[in-house]
């Protein structure tokens, strides 16, 4: 179920988001790729009216401001920040976390953050692959 803009999120949700947080902060010291969409037309996210961003990093440091309830994960040199009390849907699967966020009626904001597995010095296992089929 996802919610409307200004819905109440309900108890699971909150859980769910609590549980997520939790995990991020757990992954300090790994290294993660980011995949940031926002749209400005609802929750399509077509090329027309999306931008989209990407990173990888060494996730340093992980917290959540108590003003504005806002997340920030990065290292020295990048970070990223998002609304953990707009989260409208979130859903984890392995080392996936996908997330929907309602910045206003129509504009929304996807989030999809992957730990990257080193299984050589040449890379990184197929994992990107599971963070795209998730949606």
């Amino acid at each position: 179920m996802v919610l409307k803009f200004g819905q109440e999120m309900d108890d699971i949700l909150k859980e769910q988001i609590i549980e997520t947080m939790q995990i991020l902060h757990s992954q300090i010291g790994e290294t993660m790729k980011i995949d940031d969409w926002i749209s400005t037309n609802g929750r399509n996210y077509d090329r027309h009216q999306t931008t989209y961003s990407k990173m990888v990093l060494k996730m340093d440091n992980f917290s959540i401001r108590m003003s504005g309830s806002i997340a920030t994960l990065g290292n020295e040199t990048q970070q990223i920040e998002f609304r953990t009390d707009s989260i409208k849907f979130i859903s984890k699967r392995e080392d996936v976390f996908f997330m929907e966020i309602n910045m206003s009626e129509n504009i929304w904001r996807k989030i999809e953050i992957c730990k990257l597995n080193p299984v050589d010095n040449n890379g990184y296992d197929d994992r990107l692959a599971i963070a795209s089929s998730i949606t």
